[in-house]
Order: structure tokens, then sequence, then C-alpha cells
């Protein structure tokens, strides 16, 4: 599938298209947040719950995504995923209460979970050690898009026509890979697993991952950043338009610079990785984090936070973030081919599931500002560093890169 230079360029665009699905459909929503919270008459804090419930329909099927991924191939699981995001999205657009609203959006965040669970293990199945590292960097390049234009479509849309209507958009999004699956993805499956559906084999395999130190330890580390992520997506429009009383546009544009800053930082990634291992490169960017995070608290804390300070603190989070998701991934999943659906669906299961609860509790405090955000990311990267230097004896930090092609 990778013989020629058109064969890689159509995998990374696919993987990351549909990596970009759960992103596409967070971020398209951010900007209506205010919106919404009017519609419904609710408060800022309370309309987070249209992300929150995103992200825990999100993260509950993982473990059984990846584990009918292993027994019956990744393309009937992607298209079956796909198809149930789009149902979750009709939910979404004939809701007739909040509450309705939110129980589509736990079922499309279930279908959307799909997407980077089988782009992650059809990535395994192909490749392998710094060039899988390579190609989820080059995968995360298109993903980018999402986080991207998102915002900037979610205002576009709620300018000229309401926000039920960003789920007419994403229902088209999903319609389209559905049809690019169809046609475009071979089974990279090489072996069907008849067993992975036995729960003690469930249970076995997950085990053999969460157990393994280098797969254990990133797994801990990935979900944990995670929170970070989910802190600042559902904290930011509180934050710009509610606190500094940015306009919906402003807080686009704001957000689009921050996510845009990953189609560079992937790019450099990928080229590092030519040289060195995924480990030595993490060494460098936590501790890198760690100082971006407390600089931001200490901006907040005496009171010299502006929209400008915010946005470059929180641009250079979102770099160090594209660097820990792609070689953390590349590190946690790489030992495990024979079981790469379990291992991803175990990976996304847990950073989600641990990282919406870290993110959702430190959200909460958004109408204090952008103090408890900062102190949240802060005590976050301190704890990631500590897990990192903790355990990087127990994988190689030097080791030979070896890249194919």
């Amino acid at each position: 599938m990778l013989t020629t230079p058109r064969d890689r360029f159509l995998l990374t665009t696919l993987t990351g298209s549909i990596m970009m699905v759960a992103a596409l459909a967070t971020d398209a929503m951010l900007p209506a947040f205010p919106t919404m919270a009017e519609h419904f008459g609710i408060g800022d804090a309370a309309v987070q719950q249209v992300l929150t419930l995103f992200m825990f329909g999100y993260a509950l099927p993982h473990l059984l995504l990846g584990s009918l991924a292993d027994r019956f191939g990744r393309r009937p699981v992607l298209l079956a995923g796909l198809g149930v995001y789009g149902l979750g999205g009709a939910l979404c657009l004939f809701a007739p209460n909040f509450g309705w609203l939110l129980v589509g959006r736990f079922v499309q965040g279930m279908g959307a979970a799909a997407g980077p669970i089988l782009a992650r293990a059809i990535l395994r199945d192909l490749l392998h050690g710094a060039e899988l590292g390579r190609y989820l960097s080059f995968a995360m390049v298109v993903f980018t898009a999402g986080p991207v234009f998102g915002p900037s479509i979610g205002t576009l849309i709620l300018t000229i026509a309401g926000w039920r209507e960003i789920f007419i958009f994403l229902a088209l999004v999903g319609a389209a890979l559905i049809f690019w699956v169809a046609r475009g993805l071979p089974e990279t499956l090489a072996t069907l697993d008849p067993q992975a559906l036995d729960p003690r084999a469930v249970v076995s395999n997950a085990w053999i991952v969460l157990r393994h130190p280098q797969s254990g330890a990133m797994v801990l580390l990935l979900s944990l950043v995670y929170g970070s992520l989910v802190a600042y997506l559902g904290s930011s429009p509180g934050i710009f338009i509610g606190f500094f009383g940015v306009s919906e546009i402003t807080f686009a544009l704001i957000f689009a610079i921050i996510a845009g800053l990953s189609f560079f930082s992937q790019a450099i990634n990928a080229a590092l990785l030519k040289r060195f291992p995924p480990a030595r490169i993490l060494e460098v960017v936590l501790s890198f984090h760690l100082g971006v995070t407390l600089l931001m608290l200490w901006q907040s804390y005496a009171d010299r936070a502006s929209v400008l300070s915010l946005t470059i603190n929180l641009a250079a989070f979102f770099v160090c973030f594209s660097f820990i998701l792609a070689n953390a991934t590349a590190l946690a999943i790489d030992p495990h081919r024979a079981r790469a659906g379990v291992a991803s669906g175990l990976l996304g299961f847990l950073q989600i599931l641990i990282g919406t609860l870290l993110g959702s509790l430190i959200g909460s405090f958004v109408a204090q500002g952008p103090t408890p955000l900062a102190l949240g990311m802060s005590l976050i990267a301190a704890a990631i560093l500590i897990v990192f230097f903790v355990t990087r004896r127990q994988f190689s930090l030097s080791a030979a890169v070896t890249v194919k092609g």
C-alpha cells in the first residue's frame, strides 16, 4: 500500500481526515457556545456540557471498537462508526431541548471515536518505530485542519444561518468520509483475530498494553496532557468572549492562529524523527511545556494577562501538545502490532476519560478568568514531567532511528 509517493500521500491524507472528525465536531461548536447558552437559558459553565457529553461518548466505545477492529477488520468498523456519527448529528439537529441535544452529542461522540482509533491502528498495521512517528506527524498535519478551520466555519455558519446548521455541515463531512473510506481504503489488517472479542482476551490484551513499561507510561502521559487540551477547549470561549469581551469572529481567528501552528510543529517533528528517537524529542519538549504553563500562570496571577499574552501562551502550549501527541502515541502503540486495535482503543479510552474529567474540573472555574486554566495546566505539565523522568529508564532515549523512504 505504501509502494509509491502517491500511496503515502493518500494514506496520510485519509488517516488525518478521519482523525479530524472528532476535532471538527468539537471546535466548530465553540463559537456557538454563547448563542446556545442564550437560546436554552443556561450559563457559560453549563453550556460546556455540549463538549463534555461529546467527550464521554467519545471515550466509552474505545475498548470495544479496538477489539471489533481486530476481529472484523478496520474498514467495516470505521464505516459503522461514521454512520453512528451521522445519526448523532441528526439528533442534535432536531433536538427540541438542551437534554436531547446532549443525547445527540453523546451519540455523535460515540461514532466519532472510530476515526482516531482506526487511523492509529491502520498506521500501525503498516509502519513501526520512527517511521510510525513520522507518518503520525504527517497525518496530524491534515488533522490540524479541524481545529484551525472549525471555529471559523462555525462562526460563518452562525453568522449566515444558526447554530443548528453547524450540524448539517458536520453531517456532510461524515457522508464524504464514508464515501472516501468505502472507495479508497483497502483492509490493512493482515490477519483477523477470532478471539479479539472474548472478554478474557480483551482484558488480557489491555493488561499486556498497560503493564508494558513504555506503553503504560505513555498512556498516563497522554491522559494528563489531554486534560489540558479539554480544559483549553472548554474554557477558551468563556475566557476570550466572556471575560475579555472579544467577538465571535475574533475568537475564531485567535483559535485558528493557535491551532494553525500544528501545521509547522508536526512537519518539524517529522523532520526531527529522521535524526532523533521520539523519546529524545519528548525529553526536550516536556521541559519547555512546563515553562510555558508556568509563565501563563505568573501572568494570570499577577493580573498581567491580556488577549495577546494569553494567545501567545496558548499557542506555545499547542505546539508542545502537537509534539507530545505524535511522539508519545508512537511510543505507546509501537510495541503492539499484534494487538494494534485494542492498544489504540485503550490509549484513546484512558486519555479521553481521564483528560475529560480533569479538563471539565478546570473548566468549571471559567467564570473566574484565565487563572484557573493556567493553574490547572501548570499542575498537569509538572505531573507529566515527573511521569516521564521517573519512567524514562524503562525505554531507550538514544536508540538508533531507522527510517524507510
